[in-house]
């Protein structure tokens, strides 16, 4: 689903064991004549493409609520 939070495999240069093995990504959509996924990277804020990606259906970070909106008390 378009906007789902997804995560994207990185492919390091250097091999370090401790290092963050994945992006925390927003799925933005497919290329045509591209093989993999369109992805929003939230951390580096740039749009990349990636075919090893991780998706969650049902979490959506940029929905109403996730964007910081705080709930009144009546």
């Amino acid at each position: 689903m378009f906007g789902c939070l997804c995560y994207s495999h990185l492919k390091s240069k250097y091999k370090d064991k401790f290092a963050p093995r994945s992006h925390k990504c927003i799925f933005v959509g497919y290329l045509y004549g591209k093989k993999g996924w369109n992805v929003y990277d939230l951390e580096t804020k740039e749009t990349i493409i990636s075919q090893d990606v991780v998706f969650h259906e049902t979490i959506f970070p940029v929905s109403k609520h996730h964007l910081g909106s705080k709930k009144t008390k009546d």
